[in-house]
């Protein structure tokens, strides 16, 4: 039983490694002068680690109920109710906390706070549309027989978003431990039987493909929101958001001083 647990363990976290690995590669100018507008550039090979884990995800999905989502799912022993937790419900959102906050801790980055707020609000709202549009589209059942919305984890892709930006923003080492706590939202979601491999594996690349959305688009949030002027005006900008799970609606807003 516990080497089942442990091959779980191992699986969730390998849906990280590509990103980790291309991180090493594609960091790029984040360590430019401060008064320089730095900017995460696109390239092509940005790509495949996102790319990889959603064909992964996809390919599993294909025949979720068998093989080695079945797998790993009965090895996380899904009769034994006194196994499940809520701390994954709290987990996904550190990596995107820390994103926002480490700045102030005095951990060096080349992002202002205006510029961090605005990419976690459109990363955060890329990787939302995009998990709870497939929940309903694709209509999986999730492991314990709750529903059907297995397919992706909102709260894996949730948790990979704010990972992305943390290695983006603030290098590898502070991005490992971004990846470290996204992973083990990603085994909780599996330990709790909410969700199959492929969900979770599906869902790392979409947050780490919606944190590299969100930087790609930084220039034009810069232009648009004014991040890098130097007036004493105040920008405000609000977008509506809306979950169909919790049936809830609600609108975030941006305000520069």
């Amino acid at each position: 039983m516990l080497i089942r647990v442990l091959i779980g363990i191992a699986l969730a976290v390998a849906s990280t490694l590509g990103g980790l690995q291309a991180g090493a590669q594609d960091t790029l100018a984040l360590r430019q002068p401060a008064d320089t507008a730095t900017t995460y550039r696109f390239k092509p090979a940005q790509l495949a680690a996102p790319a990889a884990a959603i064909a992964a995800g996809v390919a599993l999905a294909i025949d979720y109920k068998h093989g080695i989502n079945k797998w790993v799912d009965d090895g996380l022993d899904k009769n034994d109710k006194r196994r499940h937790t809520t701390a994954d419900d709290y987990l996904r959102f550190v990596p995107s906390v820390a994103h926002l906050t480490l700045g102030f801790a005095g951990v060096k980055t080349d992002y202002n706070f205006k510029e961090r707020l605005a990419t976690s609000v459109t990363a955060h709202a890329i990787a939302v549309a995009l998990a709870w549009g497939l929940k309903y589209t694709v209509s999986e059942q999730r492991p314990d027989g709750s529903d059907h919305h297995s397919f992706p984890s909102g709260h894996t892709a949730i948790a990979f978003t704010g990972a992305e930006l943390m290695r983006i923003e603030y290098g590898n080492a502070w991005g490992a431990a971004g990846y470290g706590v996204a992973a083990l939202t990603s085994f909780l979601r599996l330990y709790n039987h909410k969700h199959w491999l492929g969900d979770v594996a599906m869902s790392a690349g979409i947050g780490i493909l919606s944190a590299r959305i969100a930087h790609w688009l930084l220039p034009f949030n810069r232009r648009w929101l004014g991040l890098r002027k130097t007036s004493s005006g105040t920008t405000v900008a609000a977008a509506p958001l809306y979950s169909p799970v919790q049936r809830a609606a609600g609108l975030s807003l941006f305000v520069q001083f």
